[in-house]
């Protein structure tokens, strides 16, 4: 499985189980849906999609007051491990 696919995997599985404990929470749209849009990217579009998504999601689980659960941290922990593909973006713009 490569990484772009491993991190929608990851991201979708946290939505599903954030959807289950706290529906409503701005921070379980935002995860859903960017999962959703990052199914559907390709290229520079997938890590510009990826790089907003790492730029809103710490200010909206601060405003929800969302602390993750133990599970839900450990999917967590699965999407950050791939920041480094926001990070390809600089490299597109060489």
């Amino acid at each position: 499985m490569d990484n772009q696919t491993q991190l929608v995997t990851a991201m979708q599985t946290l939505a599903e189980a954030l959807e289950h404990r706290v529906p409503a929470a701005a921070t379980t749209k935002l995860i859903s849906e960017t999962a959703t849009s990052l199914a559907q990217c390709n290229g520079v579009a997938f890590t510009g999609t990826f790089q907003q998504f790492l730029n809103r999601v710490p200010v909206t689980k601060f405003s929800d007051g969302l602390s993750f659960t133990p599970e839900e941290h450990r999917l967590w922990q699965q999407v950050e491990a791939h920041k480094q593909l926001g990070n390809n973006l600089w490299a597109a713009r060489v």
